[in-house]
């Protein structure tokens, strides 16, 4: 994972590294006793190539490893890489269709990352552990070589037109398995693994409707920047690795410690965190494997030396569902775009979508004639005196959060005046009309959580609806807005009559018998103030109980 410029470790966690090297010593030493790198390793056969379409399954649980920011020092020192966590979440895809004829035409691209020697593999037993695990987990190399089989001839030919060593493409290999859509436990996105603090540093965008970390060309760009910064900081690629793992910082720190002690400050003789000692030995077993796939029984399914996919500029946002109507695979759409995060174009760009390189130009002509989705479809706003962020999303039916995203706005303060932007479609007043607003006036200090608990709402969605978060407390006299929509018609129910309880609002009697405030007000008087034993008529739904 990248870890954020500037990091904080716990005092035990200082305590573990320093105490890494010495059981690393005694567990290596063991370990190099029964290793099983020999060229007779037991090879699984490959797998099949299939020519049906690609099986795409978000959340799907894999066994791939953990990734490296959740190794911990144990495991590290005895050389065990653990597998993934049951409740792991993995992409899983078949291998793209394999053409013999492009195969012998352009070449295998694993033979292309072979020829390149830039980055040293040395003999050390932190390597050899990791080779151990490799050679003995084909079907995680299987599953990670589809993966990146649409992905990797781009993030290798980026690198070459960076001068760059191309075995830095086999980096998302350790990050993320190749897989885009994956998430850290810390929140580490796409292919490469940005934190949000350092993809904005980078000029990755993340909004509503995109994620440049997840998208694969925007964050190969700024990986490869990413990296070299870091090279012309350290001039050797060992020490870039570990930074891009720990972060600049914690290598830098480490770098110090043995120069006061006049000791070696190359990568292997530092104490870094647990992960990091592992992170940098991991991908160099991966970039001998690669070259050396023979040797270790590993095998690799070949990738035509070819880009897997092209792009095509948009004259507009696009939906792509209407974009697979068009003309293309939609699970391939979805692979190819992973920075979209609600299957459609941020209306403030990118406009591009990423298309199989053998896609018929006959569809670039078919998409751009397709009109713009109704959802896409913005106008311009001026705030008015009076006016919330959570009135304003409510009015144009959009989330709080949508809202904030398509306004670069970080806090819910508005002022007279300013001018947003807002879904056009969603002004509908016949769809707004549909919703009803009421609001309760508290007479004691009551926090949104306790007010929902009371309401039978969640509080995520009173905070929404108030514009504040689901822990703020409010003062006493502070007026809450609450959201309803009618149900069906009266005509589809039986008439109840319900005796009010103490505690009960006309909110929570609606929420109880799934119907809105508004119509019980109709049922009854129109203006009514609750009391204990009161007796209300209610019309329900017929599979509701009758509880007064």
């Amino acid at each position: 994972m990248i870890s954020d410029l500037l990091d904080a470790r716990p005092a035990v966690g200082y305590l573990l590294r320093r105490m890494t090297p010495m059981l690393g010593m005694i567990a290596l030493a063991s370990l190099s006793a029964c290793s099983t790198l020999t060229p007779s390793a037991t090879v699984t056969p490959p797998p099949s190539i299939t020519s049906g379409p690609s099986s795409h399954a978000l959340a799907t649980r894999d066994a791939d490893p953990v990734p490296a920011d959740l190794l911990r020092g144990y495991a590290v020192a005895s050389g065990q890489v653990p597998l993934a966590d049951d409740d792991a979440a993995a992409t899983m895809v078949n291998p793209i269709n394999l053409d013999p004829q492009a195969l012998a035409r352009f070449g295998d691209l694993w033979a292309h990352l072979n020829a390149s020697q830039a980055i040293v593999v040395a003999d050390n037993p932190r390597i050899h552990a990791q080779l151990t695990w490799f050679t003995g987990h084909q079907a995680y190399i299987d599953r990670m070589t589809a993966r990146a089989s649409r992905y990797l001839a781009y993030t290798v030919a980026q690198a070459e037109a960076r001068h760059m060593p191309i075995e830095l493409a086999l980096l998302p290999i350790i990050e993320s398995a190749y897989d885009p859509f994956a998430v850290s436990s810390a929140q580490a996105a796409g292919i490469w693994q940005f934190v949000p603090g350092t993809a904005q540093v980078y000029g990755l965008r993340q909004s509503w409707w995109y994620d440049g970390r997840r998208d694969i060309i925007d964050s190969t760009g700024a990986a490869y920047t990413f990296l070299s910064d870091l090279y012309r900081k350290y001039h050797d690629w060992n020490l870039v690795l570990a930074a891009y793992n720990a972060g600049p910082g914690i290598v830098d720190r480490a770098i110090t410690r043995n120069q006061a002690a006049n000791l070696p400050t190359d990568y292997w003789s530092l104490d870094l965190p647990a992960e990091t000692m592992a992170y940098v030995p991991r991908f160099l077993a991966v970039v001998d494997i690669v070259r050396h796939a023979d040797r270790y029984g590993v095998h690799l399914t070949p990738i035509v030396d070819q880009p897997y996919f092209r792009v095509i500029t948009l004259n507009k946002p696009i939906d792509l569902k209407a974009a697979a109507q068009a003309g293309c695979d939609a699970q391939e759409l979805t692979l190819l775009n992973p920075g979209l995060k609600h299957a459609a174009s941020d209306p403030q760009g990118p406009l591009r979508l990423l298309v199989p390189a053998q896609t018929a130009s006959s569809f670039d002509l078919a998409l751009q004639q397709l009109p713009a989705p109704e959802r896409m479809l913005t106008q311009r706003y001026r705030v008015r005196r009076g006016d919330t962020v959570y009135h304003i999303a409510r009015h144009f039916d959009m989330d709080v959060a949508q809202l904030l995203s398509l306004n670069h706005l970080h806090r819910l303060r508005l002022h007279r005046g300013q001018t947003l932007t807002v879904m056009a479609q969603n002004g509908d007043p016949a769809r707004r009309s549909s919703r009803q607003e009421h609001h309760l006036r508290l007479r004691h200090r009551e926090s949104i959580a306790h007010i929902a608990r009371r309401l039978h709402v969640s509080a995520r969605q009173l905070a929404a609806w108030n514009g504040t978060n689901p822990h703020h407390l409010l003062r006493a006299g502070s007026v809450v807005t609450i959201i309803d929509r009618p149900s069906g018609k009266a005509g589809d129910r039986h008439r109840i009559h319900y005796a009010v309880r103490r505690g009960d609002t006309l909110f929570s009697i609606s929420r109880r018998y799934r119907v809105s405030v508004g119509e019980i007000r109709s049922w009854n008087h129109r203006h009514l103030n609750l009391h204990p034993g009161q007796n209300l008529v209610i019309y329900v739904a017929s599979n509701e109980d009758d509880e007064g």
